[in-house]
């Protein structure tokens, strides 16, 4: 489960504890669930400019050491940080399976090959009969039916550019002021950061949102 739950608690980060929190604590307890929070902060409370632990990820035991739980340092247009859950074996799972191309078969090879025949079920074990006829059934398989590459796909052609990197180095230097001193002079310099940072990550997709009078505005007011 993953999501806002709106609860306060010293067991995720946070300083007090609510009714909502004990309700958590409560199901966390009842059901044997883990946990996968740290003591980080999810949650940006602009009116009062504090931080809290509102959202949650939490699974089974079984699930709990497959997989990894991280904040990301920026909200871009939320109030809550990203959290990234990941398989703890990312690097092996970037390898897609291999799979049948159906479409591509040879199926007059396949039946040549996939031939049952008393011989190969005359077995004193059905088990044993199981095994030979399967084998025979996936050797057919591989041979006449071509498979998929197993190499991951590759990339489209990324959209990020220098303007892009400028744009974020502003904003996360501003970011981070703000965190460091949180005062409502530096809040509104990250906002206003971030507002006029925004052109370079959206006009590439929606380019006709953005007129020559919006993009001389923005340069006026900068």
């Amino acid at each position: 489960m993953l999501g806002d739950f709106n609860g306060h608690s010293i067991l995720w980060g946070n300083e007090d504890i609510n009714s909502r929190g004990q309700q958590i604590e409560q199901l966390i307890s009842d059901h044997c669930l883990c946990l996968m929070n740290s003591d980080e902060k999810t949650y940006f409370h602009a009116p009062t400019r504090t931080f809290n632990a509102l959202d949650l990820a939490i699974c089974s035991p079984a699930l709990l050491p497959l997989l990894t739980f991280t904040v990301g340092s920026d909200f871009y247009n939320s109030d809550h940080f990203r959290i990234f859950i990941a398989h703890a074996d990312s690097v092996r799972m970037a390898h897609r399976p291999s799979i049948y191309i159906f479409q591509r078969a040879n199926w007059d090879l396949f039946k040549q090959l996939a031939t049952i025949t008393d011989a190969i079920i005359d077995c004193a074990d059905i088990s044993d009969a199981v095994t030979q006829v399967t084998e025979t059934i996936l050797y057919a398989a591989d041979v006449a039916i071509p498979k998929s590459s197993s190499r991951p796909r590759k990339h489209s052609k990324a959209w990020w550019n220098d303007e892009c990197h400028e744009a974020e180095k502003a904003q996360n230097k501003f970011w981070g002021i703000f965190r460091r001193r949180p005062t409502t002079e530096n809040l509104v310099a990250f906002k206003r950061t971030k507002a006029f940072e925004r052109y370079p990550f959206y006009h590439p997709f929606f380019p006709n949102s953005f007129k020559p009078s919006t993009i001389v505005s923005r340069h006026i007011i900068c």
